[in-house]
């Protein structure tokens, strides 16, 4: 049975007729048994032929027949003959993170919701085969709304070469005409802006001579920049997009890739690995075309081909979009600091001696090389390194690359060149130390390595444009409000960006992989991508700090994690952010997340966050829903209040989401590891044991762990297993079960039509289906 998204049919879901049918049929006979017959998902809108039909139900009798059809809804009246291919078309929008949408102008059927700025997404494609004329009516979908953008992609049969001349407001795509020989012309065009007026209409190009061919439009939401990767023409079963840079760096971007095959309508069997997408196959002596489009956030895409069921001469394009002025959210992308007259440093100076020599706000360049003297290297306020293209720092043998010379030396600059092809490298720091405390780069004064534990942070910092490869632990230990911005961080034993203690913080624009392969060492460890422990804290914090900062919030947006090494190393990483212990005041925005098998996003003891508009695929999390602890979810809300998670889109997630509270007498309420007190009401309070307990607390005879007050709105999941509220066991120190108020876990506004056949779990191993969930009054 192939997958719905709504009612866009994805993977196998394409038939043909068994038996031709007139133009004024109601009852479409399919060729197929493996179509839905569920009365759920109808009615449903199909094409035939570039013909859209809403069909109002189906049975099933040996094969499929789809049943009270209305015909002819874009003005195509027509015959079809058997064997011509049915498939869905309801409007397609493949999201790249999402925005609340006007209200009022959602469309009726479930789609995956449209894109948050910075992306753009495919609202709706259409298809239309054309007779011998040289006046082409292209019909806009019907999706179309006022400042969409739109694609269309014309195939021209004929022996000589076409000319299309378009209407007014489209232009040409440079570089799109080709032509086979004297077979066929192929040309892109591009609307940038729909108005309102226009809305559901349709524009005629002029050719130069009567031609049979086909057209496809998209219509593109918030389309922006369009970048062409040109093209591949061959004689053979596939199409093949080259791969390209998109332009627009690691920044949301959705790709739409065409291939036409020649007139003789050869049938399109597989499309590109990972694409959702609509096609057109037209009537015997014309041409085929078909679409892809897939989202993503890197900077360069290699397609993938398309092929043909038979051997046919084909062309491909891809075209990467955009929106031409991203704005990340809540506030502006980061500017790197600019590099003022440096002092140069080449390979064979002492990079340790030059540096620690200058004074505050001194510049310098490290030139291109590999240099192994940057070693614990001491950085004065204000200071600012630049790593050039092609420089090099080879960790092996060292401790640290650089750290705070005071617990004042703030605003530091840590920066690659702008604009680097390639980004300058620090690796192989750390002696193979696993604590958590650790970095690469320090924002403490502490030397870990030592054994010196003095939380004295640093503030202020701005590292970017680096590529930081298999340090020992962790490639960043961040201070208060620091800026982490565009890197790479790859490779790491037990996090890529670690941050404990401190405030503030922005980590933005950085591609993080396979980072948290071994175990960690030092309280409040384990590993992730990104792990943050008492972040904006109360006395968790303030009691081990010698100096009490201001609480300023978190940021972690437009980030790219992935849980396998890009260069084919062996294993994943299990979680991809970790915000543990009274982390306060953070958001998690508009990230991607790849293959983290345990959780894209845990919040673990925390207070006021918001999780939003991530897109998260194959994370499975693992349970029982019921007296289990510990258990895990795509995004899991652990042991923690006012915590709200919206409009994320999670896809091929088996748990989902699950709010859940766990036993933490193993930990937490551990006298010999954790001691856990709290106020009468309010949010929890971590100290070390061995930590005096401050006389203003009392001490509680039951550590005060709570959940409650946690929102999931308005997400989307696509191709998931199961969401969960779940309660852990009970011991005599601690009691899970019953420990949850139902009543303040609210589920608002989320879409499971794409999940046919998801579980539900209310502090229970039974699973529930959505409406027996409804009725509980969960959703």
């Amino acid at each position: 049975m192939s997958t719905l998204l709504g009612n866009q049919r994805l993977a196998s879901g394409v038939a043909g007729l068994d038996s031709g049918i007139t133009s004024v049929a109601t009852s479409i006979p399919l060729d197929t048994a493996d179509w839905t017959v569920d009365s759920g998902e109808y009615p449903m809108l199909v094409k035939v032929g570039g013909e859209l039909i809403t069909a109002g139900g189906a049975n099933l009798s040996g094969t499929v027949t789809l049943t009270g059809c209305t015909r002819s809804l874009n003005g195509v009246v027509k015959t079809h003959a058997e064997g011509a291919l049915v498939d869905s078309a309801a409007p397609f929008r493949l999201g790249l993170g999402h925005a609340p949408r006007v209200a009022g102008t959602t469309p009726a059927t479930p789609a995956l919701p449209p894109p948050a700025p910075g992306a753009a997404s495919v609202r709706e494609g259409i298809g239309t085969a054309f007779v011998l004329s040289n006046s082409w009516v292209v019909d806009f979908p019907t999706a179309v709304e006022a400042d969409d953008g739109l694609v269309v992609a014309l195939v021209a049969n004929s022996t000589v070469e076409r000319t299309f001349t378009p209407p007014s407001g489209w232009t040409a795509i440079a570089g799109s005409k080709q032509t086979w020989g004297t077979i066929a012309t192929v040309e892109l065009f591009e609307k940038d802006t729909v108005t309102g007026a226009e809305a559901n209409g349709s524009d005629t190009w002029t050719l130069d001579s009567d031609a049979v061919g086909v057209a496809y439009v998209v219509s593109v939401d918030d389309a922006g920049d369009l970048v062409l990767s040109g093209n591949d023409i061959d004689t053979d079963t596939t199409a093949d997009p080259p791969e390209f840079t998109t332009g627009f760096g690691n920044v949301a971007t959705l790709v739409l890739s065409f291939a036409a095959g020649r007139p003789d309508g050869a049938n399109i069997d597989t499309y590109p690995a990972g694409y959702d997408h609509h096609r057109d196959e037209v009537v015997a002596s014309s041409a085929s075309l078909a679409i892809a489009a897939i989202r993503g956030t890197a900077s360069s895409f290699d397609p993938g081909p398309f092929a043909f069921d038979e051997s046919e001469d084909t062309i491909a394009f891809s075209l990467a979009v955009a929106v031409a002025a991203a704005t990340p959210p809540s506030g502006s992308e980061p500017t790197v600091p600019t590099l003022t007259a440096p002092t140069s440093i080449t390979t064979g100076d002492n990079i340790k001696t030059i540096i620690e020599a200058g004074s505050i706000g001194d510049h310098f360049q490290i030139e291109a090389g590999t240099h192994t003297t940057a070693d614990g290297v001491l950085l004065k306020t204000d200071m600012h390194v630049r790593l050039a293209d092609g420089c090099v720092l080879d960790g092996s043998g060292l401790g640290y690359a650089f750290r705070p010379a005071t617990s004042t030396s703030d605003d530091v600059s840590i920066t690659g060149e702008p604009g680097a092809t390639v980004k300058p490298l620090i690796t192989d720091y750390g002696l193979g130390t696993t604590n958590q405390a650790y970095g690469a780069i320090m924002g403490r004064t502490d030397d870990i390595l030592g054994g010196v534990y003095d939380y004295e942070d640093v503030d202020g910092w701005f590292i970017s444009g680096i590529d930081f490869e298999e340090n020992s632990s962790n490639a960043i230990l961040m201070g208060s409000n620091f800026t982490v911005y565009d890197n790479e961080i790859h490779g790491h034993s037990v996090t890529g960006v670690k941050a404990d203690r401190v405030v503030g913080g922005l980590v933005y624009g950085n591609l993080f992989y396979w980072n948290a392969l071994n175990p960690a060492t030092g309280a409040g460890s384990n590993g992730a991508q990104i792990k943050f422990t008492w972040h904006n804290a109360d006395i968790g914090r303030t009691a081990i700090t010698p100096v009490d900062r201001a609480k300023a919030q978190l940021l972690v947006s437009t980030n790219t994690f992935e849980a396998t090494d890009r260069n084919g190393g062996p294993g994943v990483t299990l979680r991809g952010v970790w915000l543990d212990l009274d982390c306060q005041n953070f958001e998690v925005e508009q990230n991607t997340f790849d293959d983290h098998v345990n959780s894209a996003v845990i919040v673990e003891g925390c207070n006021a966050g918001l999780v939003a508009s991530n897109t998260i695929d194959n994370s499975d999390g693992f349970g029982p829903a019921w007296d289990a602890d510990f258990r895990a979810a795509a995004i899991v809300v652990a042991e923690s209040t006012n915590i709200d998670v919206d409009a994320n889109s999670l896809i091929n997630c088996d748990w989902a989401l699950m709010v859940r509270i766990a036993n933490r007498t193993s930990d937490w309420l551990d006298p010999t590891g954790f001691a856990n007190y709290a106020y009468a009401a309010g949010p929890r309070y971590w100290l070390l044991a061995t930590t005096a307990i401050p006389a203003d607390l009392p001490t509680p005879g039951q550590s005060n762990i709570w959940t409650d007050n946690v929102t999931f709105t308005n997400n989307v999941l696509i191709s998931c297993g199961k969401v969960a509220i779940n309660e852990g066991t009970d011991t005599a120190t601690q009691t899970t079960h019953g420990a949850i108020t139902p009543g303040n876990i609210t589920h608002t506004g989320n879409d499971y039509d794409a999940s046919p056949g998801i579980a539900f779990y209310d502090r229970s191993n039974t699973p529930l289906t959505e409406s027996q969930w409804q009725a509980l009054g969960r959703q």
